[in-house]
């Protein structure tokens, strides 16, 4: 047998597909993995455990039939708006519940459905089968209110039984709008849906067309050779118009009555109701038929529009998302991330970084199902989950190993937490001043802890799960596929990592002994450096390699290297 090193220092490929197992000649199959789970890719190159979430509130009403929207009303002032049926919530960007708003025209069905626009602190909402709304906040965070639009001077059109408005309660309303060029544009009319209307230059709500003066309104439809529902639009470089059969545009500036122009561009869909996410000069769109993810985007070396692929490497985790949003990265992150939330209440994670040609999905899983998601201007996510029989409002939050998690941090030593209802009945992970205690069942919304403590977390669990594709070192003897090997020894780089498990075997962090050796009696240390794992055995013709994690703990794995020994 012969002995072959190799590493891998890049996870920036992400998860990839099954089909890829095999195609040693792309490059990116040295930087991706078989498997990702509830872990998040660095543009750096390695992967760490994905943040938890804080829980915040519990909505009342059913349990399904939300959709959180972020809400800017200045740079330093965001806010998330979790609408339900008949009301919304409002939370501040650190997560503090404000206000409560009831009576509005919504039902659960059409709150999981509603687009939004917003301008200045006006917020406007739009669902074909709901009149315009408009949310605005008052002179103080916990004063908000919600009107209907009325619009003036609206279009008409001849139905067959004599000329009406286009958009009506017997007519329906708009499905999308955004603002554009001084413009409030309305798209996806119900009666009409391959109709835009703007409105006047500065006056939003008013229609008017008037004889067709630059600063008057303009009507337009979209008239090809298929079907043109509107389901979305953005302003961007120009107005981007996403329909049920193809992409479209309206650029030039100003835009008027008589110049406006609209261009078709690419033929892919947009799946209806799906929210649309910019991301580093790219539109994201989900395609009709909710199995692939596109980014609509100008090429200047093509002078044209395109919608490539951007889900080509891992189509198996685009499971008919309903959502799109995007983090903008962060201080403590340097990508963005674009979070998908699947049907299936699971959610799916790209790390993109176009400059440095990073593109790494992942997938991320949880105990209950995750409805809605929306990042805020200031980068906080929030996240809409059924658990337990109702729907959470929680916060991604780095400080946080679990789901659903409370933090308990003030008056310690204390022997017990509290704050727990929404964890009522389920096996929950405690955290006590850094140390994992084992888990619990809250009862009466509380939890002894084992030990008095002066931090503890109480919160559900998730496994971290990473494993590697076909081990296929990059050797002169040509490819290992079909040839027997052993991997005889690996090492793993990580940084600031708690205990984790390599093939199902857990890593040793703690060292017995005389100083500088930490007492048994304390937490495990947080380690930085490599871990060496020997006395593998088992010959096999396809080898891999998977790291886990089922306690609660930190982990950032940064590279792993290895020793194969293959049967010549």
């Amino acid at each position: 047998m012969r002995s072959i090193k190799t590493q891998q220092t890049s996870f920036t490929a992400g998860e990839l597909t099954p089909a890829l197992n095999a195609r040693t000649e792309v490059a990116r199959y040295y930087s991706g993995a078989a498997l990702i789970r509830n872990m998040l890719v660095r543009p750096q190159g390695g992967i760490r455990r994905r943040p938890g979430m804080r829980h915040l509130y519990s909505l009342a009403g059913g349990t399904d039939g939300v959709r959180v929207l972020p809400f800017a009303f200045n740079v330093d002032q965001t806010y998330c708006i979790a609408l339900r049926s008949g009301a919304f919530d409002v939370f501040r960007a650190d997560g503090t519940y404000l206000a409560t708003v009831t009576s509005c025209p919504w039902n659960a069905a059409q709150a999981a459905q509603i687009n939004r626009a917003q301008s200045a602190d006006t917020m406007l909402l739009f669902h074909p089968d709901m009149q315009p709304q408009q949310i605005q906040r008052g002179a103080t965070e916990t004063t908000w209110t919600r009107t209907a639009i009325s619009f003036s001077n609206i279009p008409t059109y001849d139905f067959g039984v004599g000329a009406e408005p286009v958009i009506s309660a017997s007519r329906g309303w708009p499905e999308c709008g955004t603002f554009h060029d001084g413009r409030l544009w309305l798209g996806g009319l119900k009666s009409r849906p391959a109709t835009m209307l703007a409105s006047r230059i500065g006056d939003f709500f008013n229609l008017n067309v008037g004889t067709g003066l630059d600063d008057e309104a303009i009507n337009i439809t979209i008239d090809t050779d298929q079907l043109n529902a509107i389901h979305q639009m953005v302003s961007g470089r120009g107005l981007l118009i996403f329909t049920s059969g193809a992409e479209h545009t309206i650029e030039g500036v100003p835009i008027t009555p008589k110049t406006v122009e609209r261009r078709g561009q690419t033929r892919r869909g947009i799946k209806r109701y799906t929210t649309i996410a910019e991301v580093d000069g790219a539109t994201l769109f989900i395609q009709r038929g909710g199995a692939a993810l596109r980014q609509f985007l100008y090429s200047d070396t093509e002078a044209a529009w395109q919608s490539s692929l951007a889900s080509l490497l891992a189509p198996h985790l685009i499971k008919n998302p309903i959502e799109i949003t995007a983090r903008t990265s962060a201080s403590n992150d340097d990508a963005d991330h674009v979070l998908l939330v699947n049907t299936d209440g699971t959610m799916t994670v790209m790390t993109t970084l176009r400059s440095q040609e990073v593109v790494a999905f992942t997938r991320w899983e949880t105990q209950g199902q995750i409805k809605s998601a929306c990042a805020l201007l200031s980068g906080q996510v929030f996240f809409a989950v059924l658990r337990n029989g109702a729907i959470r409002i929680e916060q991604w939050d780095e400080a946080c190993l679990t789901d659903g998690a409370v933090r308990q941090t003030t008056g310690g030593p204390f022997s017990s937490v509290s704050g727990l209802t929404h964890l009522g009945g389920l096996i929950s992970q405690i955290i006590a001043d850094n140390a994992y205690l084992g888990t619990a069942v809250p009862s009466d919304g509380a939890v002894t802890l084992p030990r008095n403590a002066n931090a503890a977390e109480i919160g559900l669990g998730f496994e971290t799960r990473t494993k590697t594709l076909p081990v296929e070192p990059r050797d002169q003897s040509g490819p290992l596929t079909g040839r027997r090997a052993r991997i005889t020894e690996i090492t793993a780089r990580v940084k600031d990592s708690g205990i984790f498990e390599i093939r199902g075997q857990p890593v040793i962090l703690r060292q017995v002994g005389a100083a500088p050796a930490a007492p048994l009696d304390t937490p495990p240390p947080i380690f930085s450096g490599d871990i060496k794992l020997r006395g593998l055995l088992g010959h096999r013709r396809q080898q891999d390699i998977e790291l886990s994690q089922t306690i609660p703990a930190p982990l950032e794995l940064l590279a792993l290297a290895y020793t194969v020994k293959v049967d010549e």
